[in-house]
């Protein structure tokens, strides 16, 4: 169980589903920078999204490796943040002919006992900070569960690492109960490939 290597013959997915809401307004300290939950988020999924690039990439071009979706759920509904991605997925192949010009980030490096040093990174900005509404969890839970299940049906990858799910939220769901969302949740990770079953993270 879980070990199949990650390539063109056996693809995973990664999907990211983000919490929109207008609480994600709020502003907290991240890397040393006063921002709003909604930055920090877009800050962490921009850098996913790059890393997850970059380890597909050789020297011929972006190997498809994995689909990606990004969705995000608030007062707006429930719809992919991803530039061409109407279905929820777009493959890493597919996604590199939209990549957004790079944006640079600076912040301070804080670790105890050693002195702040300044950082700078190159960022694609994939998807923008969004935060309106309410928090319609449960329903983006029913979409993610449907997409992930009729990725796993593909015949192409019943053999592959069976996809990631990251729920980045900070509060509670508008649209259901505590018992609806872990029965969602639940739901969700009893899909599988071959070699295992959906892996699935709230945070």
């Amino acid at each position: 169980m879980y070990d199949k290597q990650i390539n063109h013959n056996n693809r995973t997915a990664f999907i990211i589903a983000v919490d929109c809401s207008t609480s994600m307004r709020e502003m907290i300290t991240f890397n040393s920078q006063y921002m709003s939950k909604a930055d920090a988020v877009a800050l962490v999924c921009n850098y996913m999204i790059d890393e997850l690039m970059s380890r597909a990439t050789r020297s011929e071009g972006v190997r498809d490796y994995y689909d990606i979706a990004v969705i995000g759920y608030s007062g707006e509904g429930v719809r992919s943040l991803l530039p061409s991605a109407e279905s929820g997925f777009i493959s890493i192949r597919n996604l590199a002919h939209f990549k957004p010009e790079p944006e640079q980030y600076s912040y301070t490096l804080c670790a105890p006992n050693t002195p702040n040093t300044s950082v700078s990174i190159t960022l694609h900005p994939w998807i923008k900070a969004t935060a309106v509404g309410s928090t319609p969890m449960y329903e983006a839970l029913i979409y993610i569960r449907e997409m992930v299940e009729k990725w796993c049906n593909n015949r192409d990858n019943h053999n592959s690492f069976p996809p990631m799910v990251f729920n980045i939220t900070d509060g509670e769901c508008s649209d259901g109960s505590s018992e609806d969302l872990i029965r969602e949740a639940e739901r969700i990770t009893e899909l599988k490939t071959t070699n295992g079953n959906v892996l699935l993270m709230n945070i």
